[in-house]
């Protein structure tokens, strides 16, 4: 039976290791308790209505599905869930989008466990948690105020961690096995990022994706 003085916590992240550090931190909150967990957004669309989470934590990388569409997913089967996403990434590229999918918070995977704790009780609390630089605003056409590639706010989230994934070296094949997708979509994906920021060669891709990783990966803190 639920404790109805506890707060439902649901996680999804394929990384097992991580879930059960944060099963660890949530274990020790005597208003928060785990109430289910999941690798992927598959997985997480068939156990969250069974498990009835009053938040989820979210991946934005995530096998087959990306966190950012599962977000939008749950946000139309469950409007009234929450959503705090735990991600390594940490600029306006993917917090922007975050809070655009209906997300209500973002932080950084090496956050604190006090700072990611806070951050669940302020998102009940009705707080939207997002630092102020994460959320710059943007004219029409302007590039995102954290990317060095023009065009970059037009890809789609996936075509956009796809764009990543080129930027860390891996190839199409690659790219395909690590975000659970076939080889043709994979490519697909890729001809549509070159044709949206109008790179003429695979090469000039290749390039401009892993200058976009290496600089935001050196960003100061």
């Amino acid at each position: 039976m639920a404790d109805p003085s506890k707060k439902r916590i649901f996680l999804v992240d394929d990384h097992p290791a991580f879930r059960a550090g944060m099963r660890a931190i949530l274990a020790q909150e005597e208003d928060l308790e785990i109430c289910g967990e999941a690798p992927d957004a598959r997985a997480a669309l068939a156990a969250i209505p069974e498990a009835r989470p009053d938040l989820a934590l979210v991946d934005i990388s995530l096998p087959g599905r990306s966190g950012l569409e599962l977000i939008k997913d749950l946000k139309a089967l469950q409007p009234a869930l929450l959503f705090l996403v735990l991600s390594m990434h940490e600029d306006t590229v993917y917090a922007l989008r975050v809070l655009q999918a209906g997300g209500h918070g973002y932080l950084n995977k090496e956050a604190a466990s006090e700072e990611i704790i806070d951050g669940i009780r302020r998102i009940f609390a009705g707080q939207m948690l997002f630092q102020q630089e994460q959320l710059v605003q943007r004219g029409p056409g302007l590039p995102e105020a954290s990317g060095t590639v023009a065009g970059i706010e037009f890809l789609t989230d996936r075509e956009l961690e796809v764009f990543e994934h080129l930027g860390h070296g891996r190839t199409t094949r690659e790219v395909a096995r690590e975000l659970s997708m076939s080889l043709k979509t994979a490519e697909v994906h890729r001809s549509n990022i070159r044709r949206k920021l109008n790179f003429n060669t695979a090469a000039e891709l290749t390039h401009a994706a892993y200058h976009w990783v290496y600089k935001r990966e050196r960003k100061p803190k």
